[in-house]
């Protein structure tokens, strides 16, 4: 900054190094700039360990819906911030519960039939329709004159029979109607001694290879 006198045409300057003027604001440029690099680097962390937590949810997430596809189901399932995730997460929970409720009614149901299967004083058993059998309980063992049950799955159900025609006309009979209630049969024990059973003899499933 200067002046000249009107008369004497002197000159008068004042100098100040730029150093003063410049520096708070160079000093202030640069702090301003390193906060943004640093708010920007934060940032980057940030979404870095969001992204990585994320990723970790999802993955257990994943794990979830493939165990829930296998039938199984797990004991914890990860918590999301995201309506959208989250609402994937309610609903994977909730059909999670009702898969463990509809498994242990199964299980009640499946050890209520074995338990009625085994000890009926019937002799009831369960064969395919080329006539293996898949399983008896002991009453028909016994009456069939076998030791124990395991004896009777080593044999073909159409050997028991007295006249091997009369299970192609019964299972004939069952596939067409279902169902063959009480009727009179003739098997053969195995001593080969006759006796005569009132059998009643029903379809489980529509396929032929079903049990019957």
């Amino acid at each position: 900054a200067f002046s000249r006198a009107p008369r004497s045409q002197l000159t008068v300057g004042i100098a100040v190094p730029s150093e003063q003027i410049e520096g708070p604001l160079r000093r202030s440029l640069w702090l301003l700039s390193a906060g943004a690099v640093g708010a920007f680097a934060l940032s980057l962390g940030l979404a870095h360990l969001g992204g990585r937590r994320l990723a970790a949810r999802l993955r257990r997430l994943t794990s979830a819906l493939s165990a829930f596809a296998r039938g199984e189901t797990v004991p914890e399932l990860p918590e999301f911030t995201l309506a959208e995730l989250s609402g994937v997460r309610g609903a994977l929970g909730e059909a999670m519960a009702l898969l463990q409720k509809r498994t242990a009614e199964l299980r009640e149901s499946e050890q209520h039939y074995r338990t009625t299967f085994e000890r009926n004083p019937a002799g009831m058993c369960l064969t395919l329709a080329d006539g293996r059998i898949v399983d008896c309980n002991e009453a028909f063992a016994r009456i069939l004159g076998f030791e124990r049950p395991a004896d009777v799955l080593a044999a073909n159900v159409g050997e028991l029979y007295a006249q091997p025609k009369e299970r192609a006309q019964l299972l004939e009979r069952v596939m067409a109607e279902g169902a063959a209630v009480n009727v009179d049969l003739q098997l053969r024990r195995r001593d080969g001694r006759l006796i005569w059973a009132l059998a009643s003899v029903m379809r489980m499933n529509r396929d032929r290879k079903s049990v019957v």
